[in-house]
């Protein structure tokens, strides 16, 4: 028999996990109406500060109140609070627990650690419930490979052992009422691959049942001990710092003193404040002049009408509560200055316009701090203090403060009522659950009646026995025969009702196994890269999947209607056409041989083979998606992103593509267009006009996480020339349209994926012109976050964390695959090539530069030995707060050959990490190099060989990879100004020494983007220099297209074809003339 001690802490620890529990699900609700109140701001930008501090308000109400009244217009989903620890840890006997939601996987299938791209792939071996998911999708995958259909895909099983539960592997409970005393035996012990979450009936001599006491796994009680601590470990500190400043402020030589009742004044720093919570005090800075000091004692008193010293403690006390949302810090932190803000306001309207500028300046002189600093930090986030936050954004809205129209006030009011009713009352309805709770009371009292034997095939009329059903390995050796048999199983009208088998909440416990995005992409795998045998053919059609995945007997199926039809990923299908999109929902109409029938809702999970699965999806997110799989359609492909082929805006350039990211779902040219995803890198690049195009696999391949993934448009050669026509015949795979590179972050053990062991190891480059595979290992403790985004480019690869924000650049490692040599070069005159061979150390290129058939080293590296990455030195820029580490640095650059060296002056840290290399003529080789510049200003160098030594010829204010390279002469598009940031065509002519020798022409061409609006009547001359002229009206639309000769003239032209000469002049400010001007900056 337990001690009353021991029985104590039991109840002491399970009142805090239950209190988590309610924190827990806090949380989750009030981060939700932060997002709502982040998008109310946006509405409320013209409205005083303090409407957005009602707002807060409400938020920190939202998380503090646990109880709160139901109404019909709460804007809280309903799903969203039931979410809580209990459905992340499966809180019952049954199987995975009677909330139907299996503990460790998300709606893609992947644990939440991955689904977030945290480096540790889930804390699936700690979490309770599915006999671990990671064993189980291995299972899975095997069983895919082996085709053993029955063990993987519920089909009849072939050993009777694994029915009522397996609790060697899953902790489930076996029903084993013919024991003696007739009690409830749990069949397993917990292990760390299960920890499912048990019952214990505590009996006494007569078998009958005295307490109940729910087990917690070990995971849900470290989590909650770690919350418990963490909360007051902030609380500690902050308490410790209000006190260290209380203590500060009442030593005998602390330099503060009473001036009047009720306000001090604080020698020795600008550091004015309100304190006390029962008996507020204003602290002034002594040094503050009159002036400085009515526009602060102002503000403070202001602080003190609206109780702020009450709210913003009591706003930091909750904070602390919920310390592990960050969204709920950023609410304190908009809070705060919403609030400054709106005494700001206030005190503007109270002193006047004429007191912004003393305002202002008193804000900048509070927020030095002076010896006082030290005690800011935790005790300031409990305190008002005029100077310490926003200063630099509460002068601006000081200076720019105006008082808001009644328009804006009415639509003020109504947003905060509409949204303060909506977002304090939680819906009114109970959800889908009704049935899944009648059912669950039905269990409970019918359980002991019927003893379920576990080697007997039960394929009979299972509505006899429906409580028998709880497990994967149950359903798995049943057969539905009727509509009576399929609603003992599941809430068959909730299902119908829905179109969705979200509406059953048992429907998780017993199919999620076989509609995860593992089990999903298994099933692809085979479809795709096999010819398809019957096992697996079956999930191409709806019909037979739903037969094989519902283990239904004999009857006939059709499809009847497209319950939730999907945008097409393509746009130039049939219009004829029937086949849905991927992530369609259609409705199969099942008849079994009994005449009855059911309504079950099929999702096509992947488009290229027809898979179909069964749908999870919610209904409700169609309206607001309007494209792909439903919301929670956990076995759909997920599409991280999608990339589009195609010239930049604003182009100027004759050849110039790039991947650039598009929505997913978004193709509508003919541009060749690819898609991340988590089952692979997806291509379309089927040209216009083309019908029945799909997105089709290139790479089979579980991509893990968002963000770490990048889309370039590196090549080895370059549209610069007509002389590249030829180049694509002789060499597709230098020119192929694909002409990139997919980059992502993955681990190249197959076996770690979704383990523990599973973290990003390599970056992974995908060449898909050839369809080849090459890894670079990842520096040793490199360290990654689920905010990291990678973004690779002239051969770095960037890795950006956040949290703390750093980045992290580091060369691309590989070899000119297509080994360029001087006389392909020569061949194709004008076509710029990127002969790099990069390695951790250096950029290099072979090539015969002087044509005496022995090739030199080309050397591109930094001046000073690269140092690499260490986790000392991240640490090391971390505490210094630098927000960039550069590992490969060609800020201090030079460029070798053969030895002989050449300083690259006043390289910048956007050097490209490539070494071009081309022919003007088809005579002489020059070499280039390319700079972005610090502010995206572009430079190229040239240079020759001579003499045994690289020599910089000239350089161009372009990359030379979007010049125009013809018969010795480039045509290059350099920025220019004039009336605007606008970009001009110049000619050069390369001479026989690699020098440029400019080409005067009669007109030079510009850009012309931008439609312009004429101010006022302007008079333009038919020809430059000309007597004849004539007058465009205001208000006329023209563009800027040339500039003559001299460049003194510029040519405006209106939309129907007439054009005429305006003259520039020094010193002109053009926007008396033209609006809608264009500046850079």
């Amino acid at each position: 028999m337990p001690c009353r001690g021991a029985g104590q802490e039991g109840l002491m620890g399970e009142n805090i996990y239950r209190i988590f529990d309610v924190v827990w699900k806090l949380s989750l609700v009030g981060g939700y109406c932060v997002l709502l109140v982040l998008l109310s701001r946006l509405l409320l930008k013209k409205a005083p500060k303090w409407c957005s501090y009602l707002l807060w308000g409400v938020v920190f109400v939202r998380l503090c109140c646990p109880v709160l009244p139901r109404t019909g217009i709460s804007l809280i989903p309903e799903r969203l609070l039931a979410v809580g620890t209990e459905t992340m840890y499966g809180q019952s006997a049954n199987g995975y627990g009677n909330n139907g939601v299996l503990p460790d996987v998300d709606p893609n299938g992947q644990s939440s650690w991955q689904q977030a791209g945290n480096l540790h792939a889930g804390t699936a071996g700690n979490m309770p419930g599915a006999a671990g998911l990671a064993n189980e999708n291995r299972n899975v995958a095997n069983a895919i490979d082996n085709e053993s259909d029955a063990n993987a895909f519920g089909t009849d099983g072939a050993d009777g052992s694994q029915a009522a539960g397996n609790a060697a592997d899953g902790g489930y409970l076996a029903d084993n009422r013919d024991n003696a005393d007739g009690s409830l035996q749990i069949t397993g012990a917990e292990n760390g691959s299960s920890g499912a979450a048990m019952e214990e009936s505590v009996t006494d001599t007569n078998g009958t049942a005295v307490a109940n006491t729910l087990y917690r796994p070990v995971g849900f009680r470290v989590i909650a001990m770690v919350w418990l601590f963490g909360m007051a470990g902030f609380m500690g500190y902050h308490a410790f710092s209000y006190l260290r400043m209380r203590n500060r402020l009442h030593r005998p030589d602390g330099g503060v003193r009473q001036v009047e009742p009720g306000i001090c004044e604080i020698d020795g720093g600008h550091l004015s404040f309100v304190m006390g919570l029962v008996h507020p005090v204003i602290y002034l800075s002594s040094g503050l002049d009159p002036e400085s000091r009515n526009v602060v004692l102002c503000h403070e008193r202001v602080h003190l009408q609206r109780r702020d010293y009450l709210f913003k403690p009591a706003a930091l006390l909750i904070c602390c509560v919920h310390w592990f949302n960050p969204l709920v810090w950023l609410a304190f932190y908009l809070m705060n200055m919403d609030c400054e803000m709106s005494c700001d306001e206030k005190v503007v309207k109270l002193l006047g316009e004429e007191s912004k500028k003393i305002y202002s300046y008193t804000l900048l002189e509070e927020a030095s701090g002076g010896e006082w600093k030290r005690y800011r930090g935790g005790s300031i986030c409990a305190l008002l203090s005029f100077g310490e936050d926003h200063v630099k954004n509460r002068i601006r809205h000081v200076l720019d403060y105006r008082k808001p129209p009644f328009w804006v006030m009415i639509g003020a009011a109504a947003v905060i009522v509409v949204l303060a009713v909506c977002l304090c009352s939680n819906p009114g309805g109970s959800g889908n659950g009704a049935g899944t709770a009648d059912r669950a009371d039905t269990d409970d009292s019918a359980g002991a009646e019927m003893d379920v034997d576990s080697n007997a095939e039960t394929s009979g009329n299972i509505a006899q026995f429906p409580d028998s059903i709880k497990t994967p390995e149950d359903f798995a050796k049943v057969t539905i025969h009727s509509r009576e048999d399929f609603a003992a199983v599941f809430d068959v009208e909730a299902i119908e009702e829905k179109h969705s088998f979200a509406a059953d909440q048992v429907a998780y416990d017993l199919l999620v196994r076989e509609n995860n995005t593992n089990a999903a992409y298994a099933i692809f795998k085979a479809l795709a890269e096999e010819p398809a045998s019957e096992t697996y053919r079956k999930y191409t059609d709806p019909v037979t999947a739903a037969v094989s995945l519902l283990h239904l007997g004999d009857g006939s199926g059709a499809v009847t209607e497209t319950l939730y039809p999907a945008g097409r990923q393509y746009p130039y299908y049939r219009e004829d056409s029937d086949r849905p999109g991927e992530g369609s929902v259609v409705n199969v109409h099942y008849t079994f041989a009994d005449g009855s029938a059911v309504d079950i809702p099929m999702v096509m999970a992947e488009e290229m083979t027809q898979l179909w699965l069964l749908s999870f999806g919610d209904p409700g997110s169609a309206e607001d998606s309007g494209y792909g799989p439903l919301t929670g359609d956990i076995c759909t492909r997920m599409v991280y992103g999608e990339y589009e082929l195609r010239q930049p805006d604003r182009a100027v350039y004759w050849g110039w593509m790039d991947w650039y990211p598009v929505d997913a779902g978004s193709y509508s040219t003919y541009y060749p267009h690819v898609q991340i995803s988590n089952y692979g890198i997806y291509t379309m690049s089927e040209l216009w006009g083309t019908s029945g195009s799909v997105f089709r696999c290139i790479q089979a391949e579980r991509i893990m996480a968002t963000g770490w993934y990048d889309v370039t448009c590196e090549r080895g050669a370059y549209d610069t020339s007509d002389a590249y026509t030829q180049l694509q015949k002789d060499l597709p795979d230098v020119t192929e349209w694909s002409g990139g590179k997919v980059y992502y972050l993955t681990d190249p053990d197959e076996a770690h994926l979704m383990t523990d062991e599973w973290m990003p190891r390599v970056l992974r480059e995908f060449d898909m012109s050839t369809h080849t595979v090459t890894d670079t290992v990842l520096p040793v403790n490199l360290q990654l976050n689920s905010g990291t985004t990678l973004h690779v480019h002239d051969g770095y690869y960037d890795i950006y964390n956040s949290n703390p924000s750093i980045s992290m650049r580091f060369a691309l490692s590989g070899a000119d695959s297509q080994h360029i040599e001087r006389a392909d070069i020569l061949a194709y005159p004008g076509v710029v090539f990127d002969v790099s061979e990069r390695t951790e150390t250096e950029t290099s290129a072979q090539l015969d530069l002087d044509g005496d058939g022995v090739p030199e080293k080309i050397s591109l590296h930094p001046a000073e030995p690269v140092t690499g990455y260490s986790l000392e030195q991240y640490t090391i820029y971390l505490n210094l707060g630098l927000s960039q580490m550069n590992c490969y640095d060609l800020q201090d650059a030079v460029l070798e050959i053969d030895g002989q060296t050449a300083e690259i002056p006043d390289s910048t840290g956007n050097m490209s990490n490539s070494i071009f290399a081309f022919s003007p003529d088809g005579e002489q080789l020059l070499i280039a190099l390319y700079d972005d510049g610090e502010s995206a200003d572009p430079l190229t160098r040239i240079y020759h060989y001579e003499d045994g030594k690289p020599v910089e010829t000239d350089r161009l204010a372009q990359d030379l990879r979007k010049a125009w390279i013809q018969d010795g002469q480039m045509v290059i598009t350099e920025p220019y100004f004039a009336v605007q940031n606008d970009y001009i065509q110049k000619i050069y002519q390369v001479t026989s020494n690699g020098r440029l020798r400019e080409v005067p022409q009669e007109e030079y061409v510009l850009s012309a983007w931008e439609e312009v609006e004429l101010r006022q009547d302007i008079t333009l001359y038919r020809t430059p220099d000309g007597d004849e002229t004539f007058v465009l009206p205001k208000g006329s639309k023209v563009r800027m297209t040339k500039l003559d000769a001299t460049q003194d003239w510029i040519c405006i032209e209106i939309t129907d074809g007439v054009k005429g000469w305006f003259r520039l002049r020094d010193g002109t400010d053009y926007s008396d003339y033209f609006s809608g001007l264009y500046f850079a900056g």
